[in-house]
């Protein structure tokens, strides 16, 4: 990419507030950002885009402050990666409102590779949180997965440590420029990351100083960089659960590990999610073997992995014998035929309900396997089983999982 074009980049990227779709939009009519800047205003009225306000914005066209940003970047040793940068990560390229650019320190290269994980939560967690998210970030970076925070005080600064221990890379996204010391209880922390081999970004420009409506929007990019976002503790107001809520809304997966008291409000916010949609912690393992099939080559837990699908197996294989058992009569051994669904179809069902019920099985299936199979929204899925399980088609088991009503 010309250099000179930066400027141009960065305009584009100060004109609406964070989190706008509108950049990505114009993106889609004009091509490139100079275009856009020197598009007249019949131009940029005739794409519907934009309101009054905005056009007269566009049609200011001062590079001054972007020339200004791109000198201090260039000071800083700041990289500026744009959407049209081979360094700009794919996923969050595709979410709604992606940043028109990141700024830079370390290495985000391949990073859609990489098992991305993204983890938040609290700031004042438990002894418990602190423990239980610096463990398991140890462990999942150690087996090769890439953890992304916020680099606040509280569950943020541990999921990092948990990966700085461990001698892995992890990522942390500000909500502040990368030039402002915040917070500086984690100012070794930033330094160890990049020693790590990480990276600190953020769509904010240098010299932007901390203010709270910059968090709810950084935490879309947690999210966008990610496979699944995973939640410690938080209540049910936080920025934690927002990053949850980006996750559910931009097809990840989503985690949360059991709060050590369901009654605490600054631990509540999992409670809803673990109910509803997501899936429950208690080692890596639970996060890990969501991905080792697809990312093998990427994950070094063989063995944990292998005892994990060493316990599983003799589980089923233990269930299958007491169903086995309970499926003759003690007196005379007859064997008692297990009912068989029928197809959707047989049963009157059309659209949403018709695919879902088609994805689902005689044995409980996770909530995952199932959007996968059905290829579907996951809230689309939850809505639509809901709707079968009021119909009298679907049962709900724990742990999120759902199968067929099997008619006698």
């Amino acid at each position: 990419m010309n250099m000179s074009d930066l400027k141009y980049w960065i305009w584009l990227s100060e004109l609406f507030s964070r989190g706008s779709d509108k950049p990505n939009a114009l993106l889609d009519e004009f091509d490139t950002p100079e275009r856009i800047f020197h598009a007249t205003e019949e131009e940029l009225a005739r794409t519907e885009i934009l309101g009054k306000d905005d056009i007269a914005r566009v049609m200011r066209h001062s590079l001054d402050r972007s020339e200004y940003i791109e000198k201090e970047c260039e000071k800083l040793k700041i990289s500026i990666v744009v959407q049209s940068d081979t360094r700009y990560p794919k996923r969050l390229k595709r979410i709604y409102g992606a940043p028109v650019l990141l700024y830079v320190y370390g290495n985000i290269a391949d990073i859609d590779d990489e098992v991305v994980i993204g983890v938040v939560g609290t700031r004042e967690p438990s002894e418990y949180g602190t423990q239980v998210t610096n463990q398991l970030c140890y462990e999942l970076a150690n087996s090769g997965v890439i953890i992304v925070s916020g680099c606040a005080v509280g569950i943020d600064a541990n999921a990092h440590l948990g990966a700085v221990k461990a001698g892995k890379r992890t990522i942390a996204v500000l909500g502040c420029g990368l030039d402002i010391n915040y917070p500086a209880a984690n100012h070794q922390l930033k330094r160890q990351i990049l020693l790590n081999g990480g990276a600190l970004i953020s769509e904010l420009p240098p010299g932007t100083t901390v203010n709270g409506h910059y968090f709810p929007t950084r935490n879309r990019i947690i999210a966008g960089l990610s496979l699944g976002v995973l939640v410690t503790e938080a209540p049910r107001r936080s920025g934690s659960i927002i990053s949850l809520n980006h996750a559910l809304e931009q097809g990840r997966d989503t985690f949360c590990i059991p709060p050590h008291d369901i009654y605490d409000p600054r631990y509540r916010g999992v409670v809803v999610p673990l109910r509803d949609y997501a899936k429950a912690v208690y080692d890596a393992n639970d996060i890990l073997f969501e991905y080792y099939n697809e990312y093998s080559h990427k994950l070094t837990a063989d063995k944990v992995i292998g005892d994990y699908m060493r316990q599983i197996a003799a589980d089923r294989s233990q269930l299958k014998q007491v169903a086995d058992e309970s499926a003759y009569q003690t007196s005379d051994a007859v064997v008692q035929e297990k009912p068989i669904s029928p197809d959707g179809d047989s049963l009157g069902l059309t659209g949403n309900k018709l695919i879902v019920y088609n994805a689902l099985d005689d044995e409980p299936q996770y909530i995952n396997e199932i959007t996968v199979k059905a290829d579907m929204p996951l809230q689309t899925v939850l809505s639509t089983i809901t709707e079968l399980e009021i119909d009298g088609f679907a049962v709900s088991y724990s742990g999120q999982r759902y199968g067929r009503v099997i008619k006698q």
